[in-house]
């Protein structure tokens, strides 16, 4: 997948301008991107990289790829968030056709599985687990043991087995128990129940394993990929528990996930990889077989040849070849057959197809396919004979409720063909008291950021959903869209949306695009009962303008204008006009919230090298106030205390709150299991808003009774 981008990044170049003199290379920071995405699944990480290059590239081309990814990334999380930015790709970028049909496809599919929710079809039925672990969608590769009694995964740098039903009884749909609000979910007509593992063990100790793993066919062993200090290797352990041993092999998985699947024989003896090979023209991969205590490595397959899976009697191996292209992720895939005395294609797809797993009798194999373009995206599990013999013998397609791009977790004793789903639960916001408590959601899970309180601290204005502005009561309710923003073709951006409310209540501040192409980002005034939006920065267009800030007397507006040079705190009087700079680069002002202190002598804001600092709006050195621990995004905000004596912040998905002369921070607790960012403070210093999204969490759909591969397409 990431030769196809590459290659669609070289033709995008030709011709293109001259990168500016000082400028960051955003190809490789494109590169750097998708090898986030592809190969360590940090999708949020690749978000904020493919952010930049839309924000900042000259290259239209890039920067429309960029935003499609930035749509993938979206859809790899489950998240809403998707749809508008395979939108923003249709809208932003139309010259460039490349994009804009893959952004299409997209978003007609996920409009159509949508819809699909609601007209399930009988095709199959399925048993659900729903694993109750924070993992990201890199972690895990969860798979059956042989027997189906247990799953093996990797989680936390290490590898870990856990039986396959715990001791808490399983629900079936209209049914509700003690467990209902652990296994709460919108109900499928297909599932007829859900359940969860039970206690999970550790079966190594900081080796830095991550998945996918395999089992033996015997269930005696199982592989895992490992990486400490930046050296990559694969492992075997006993399934029981024991000493971790070393593969010696000459393995490099290269920079996409399908290079990373492994597979053992029965007895555990021998070890089926794909490994990236150095041949002349385009990057390529092979499968080899490898004895497992040591050995010299025999390649059975090449020509772009990866995911090998052993027969459960370790005679066979199945593998996947693919033909790289601009698609998504291949024009066309081939399921092929491998055994000692031949190798032959079992199936041929027009399309992407993945992950294969044999049936316990070896008779079948499963795999995931999308659909084949232009129709984009969907996910379906195909069910093919292993030995076609020559026949037409069309596979069985099942639909799923979701669309995914991870691994199958294997074929149990009982028919059931085990598909992971990450998919992130909640996307909110909140309040809770200042001093800590259990918080309060006030929105419908979606699209939304920035909340922010207005005067009066009766209602919060914040984003929502593709980019609108709405107004929700203090203690929620129904959402109130302000109208005017879509009318005049105007969108909030995101992050740095603003929505601060003028201290006479009439005015909101926020910072957003409208039609003129190429888009810039700019800060608007918009009324707060909703009507035309007024510009008020007139910026150059290799910076944008975000996160706007009013100031005590409403006169002015403090913002940060960001580009390739950096990010600097600017203001602008409230009713248009010139702006003025307020910091240097010596500030070191980082990409993410800036406040203006109640008394009007201040601005606070993250300084690049990760504190919490605030710059004397009439000039002068800045003053740390904190150092923060976690990464610094564009999302992070912070807010003052109405009297200007403490500052609180988003750090590391929660929330810490710090006096303004320094000092130890302290934690507000929320009780809330997800990870704040956009964050204010109430006009009556009692409560703090915030926004947070919960954890992507994995399921296992487990397939069943579905149709024959011999029946009709």
């Amino acid at each position: 997948m990431v030769f196809a981008y590459a290659l669609i990044l070289l033709f995008a170049g030709a011709g293109a301008p001259p990168r500016a003199a000082g400028a960051p290379d955003a190809r490789l920071m494109f590169e750097r991107a998708l090898i986030l995405e592809e190969t360590q699944d940090r999708w949020e990480e690749a978000i904020d990289l493919y952010r930049r290059i839309v924000d900042e590239s000259a290259d239209g081309a890039l920067a429309a790829q960029a935003q499609l990814r930035i749509g993938i990334c979206y859809q790899s999380l489950g998240m809403a968030e998707a749809r508008q930015a395979f939108r923003t790709v249709i809208e932003r970028f139309p010259e460039h056709q490349r994009a804009v049909a893959e952004a299409r496809s997209r978003l007609d599919q996920l409009e159509a599985l949508i819809r699909a929710a609601e007209e399930a079809r009988e095709s199959a039925t399925f048993r659900r687990i729903r694993i109750p672990l924070a993992l990201r969608p890199g972690q895990g590769g969860f798979h059956f043991s042989p027997d189906g009694s247990r799953l093996a995964f990797a989680a936390g740098g290490d590898l870990w087995v856990m039986p396959a039903r715990g001791e808490v009884e399983s629900t079936t749909p209209g049914t509700h128990g003690d467990i209902r609000d652990l296994l709460s979910a919108p109900h499928d007509p297909r599932v007829e129940s859900t359940s969860v593992p039970g206690t999970p063990e550790r079966l190594t100790d900081g080796i830095g394993a991550y998945g996918p793993v395999s089992w033996s066919g015997d269930g005696e062993w199982i592989a895992f990929n490992a990486e400490r200090e930046g050296q990559y290797g694969v492992y075997v352990i006993p399934s029981a528990g024991g000493t971790p041993q070393p593969v010696p092999i000459d393995r490099d998985p290269g920079p996409i996930r399908n290079g990373l699947r492994l597979s053992l024989s029965h007895g555990g003896d021998l070890l089926a990889y794909s490994t990236r090979v150095n041949r002349p023209g385009p990057l390529d991969y092979a499968v080899h077989l490898a004895a497992v205590a040591g050995g010299r490595a025999t390649e059975i397959a090449g020509s772009w040849s990866v995911e090998p899976a052993f027969s459960p009697d370790g005679r066979r191996i199945a593998f996947m070849k693919g033909y790289p292209s601009g698609a998504w992720p291949k024009e066309r895939s081939e399921l092929w057959v491998w055994s000692p005395d031949e190798s032959r294609m079992a199936l041929e797809i027009e399309g992407p197809c993945w992950s294969p797993v044999w049936s316990p009798d070896a008779g079948r194999i499963a795999l995931l396919c999308g659909a084949a373009p232009p129709s984009g995206p969907r996910t379906e599990l195909w069910v093919a004979p292993a030995d076609p013999d020559g026949r037409a013998s069309p596979p069985a397609r099942i639909d799923l409720p979701f669309v995914t791009e991870q691994f199958l977790a294997g074929w149990t004793p009982d028919g059931e063909i085990a598909v992971l789903n990450h998919k992130a639960d909640h996307n909110a916001v909140y309040t809770v008291p200042a001093s800590g408590g259990m918080a309060t959601q006030v929105t419908p899970s979606g699209g939304v950021n920035h909340p922010r309180w207005t005067p009066d601290g009766n209602a919060i204005v914040l984003r929502w959903g593709r980019g609108a502005i709405a107004m929700v009561p203090r203690d929620g309710g129904r959402l109130s869209i302000l109208p005017g923003l879509e009318e005049a073709g105007v969108v909030e951006a995101t992050a740095g949306g603003g929505n601060e409310v003028s201290p006479d209540g009439r005015l909101i501040a926020f910072s957003g695009y409208g039609p003129e192409r190429p888009i810039a980002v700019h800060i608007y005034t918009v009324p707060v009962e909703g009507g035309d939006p007024v510009r008020i920065t007139f910026g150059p267009r290799t910076r944008q303008d975000r996160f706007p800030s009013w100031s005590p007397d409403g006169h002015r507006i403090a913002f940060l204008r960001t580009g390739p040079e950096g990010s600097e705190i600017w203001v602008v009087p409230a009713a248009g006009g010139a702006a003025e700079r307020v910091t240097t680069s010596a500030h070191n002002v980082a990409y993410a919230g800036i406040r203006w202190s109640p008394d009007g002598r201040f601005i606070a804001c993250f300084s690049g090298d990760g504190a919490v600092q605030i710059v004397p709006v009439d000039g002068g050195p800045a003053r740390k106030i904190v150092e923060i621990e976690g990464r610094l995004r564009g999302h992070n905000e912070l807010a003052w205390s109405p009297d200007g004596s403490r500052l609180v912040y988003a750090d590391g998905g929660g929330i810490w709150v710090v006096p303004a002369e320094g000092g130890v921070p302290r934690e507000i607790r929320t009780g809330v299991n997800a990870r704040a960012s956009n964050l204010d403070w109430s006009p009556d210093g009692e409560t703090i808003v915030f926004q947070a999204a919960s954890s992507p969490e994995p399921e296992l759909w487990l397939a069943k009774d579905f149709p024959s591969p011999l029946g009709e397409p």
